[in-house]
């Protein structure tokens, strides 16, 4: 089991979101990457930690003209998702929550960012981390995701 949580979560001791990870492969991460209505999500390389763990640091920014919506326990703790590059492909792994407190619609306004970090337990794979969102104000109500580039955790 591998577990990836936002330091907000933490920090505030509200509420833990656990994902049960699983993957291999290897891409290094890139610069920002620019998806579905100029969503964007940068991230930097892991940093190693104690007790075996790397830390992704991730900005999101609206880089569109209205706000969008996504779910979350605070504007920088989304519910993001994960994918691992599996075999030639991106391979989806879901979200098991742990609490549903607090748990939310979050806007962020058009021209903002946030930052959300990640700790992901396993070593020696790729993957890379995604938002699924709204844009307000749209009368489709379609869900959009947004996805960082792929990112590299080194062999532990």
């Amino acid at each position: 089991m591998r577990l990836i949580l936002p330091v907000s979560l933490l920090v505030a001791a509200v509420v833990m979101a656990c994902v049960l990870l699983a993957g291999r492969g290897q891409a290094d991460a890139g610069p920002d990457r620019v998806d579905q209505a100029g969503v964007t999500i940068r991230t930097d390389q892991p940093v190693p930690e104690e007790h075996g763990r790397h830390v992704i640091r991730c900005r999101i920014a609206n880089g569109t003209g209205r706000p969008i919506l996504y779910t979350g326990y605070a504007v920088d703790a989304p519910l993001y998702r994960i994918q691992y590059f599996e075999q030639g492909q991106w391979v989806g792994h879901n979200t098991a929550l742990m609490c549903g407190t607090g748990l939310g619609t979050r806007e962020l306004p058009p021209g903002e960012s946030t930052n959300v970090t990640v700790y992901v337990t396993e070593m020696g794979l790729t993957l890379r981390v995604g938002l699924g969102f709204r844009v307000k104000g749209d009368p489709s109500e379609t869900e959009l995701v947004a996805w960082s580039n792929p990112i590299d955790i080194p062999a532990g």
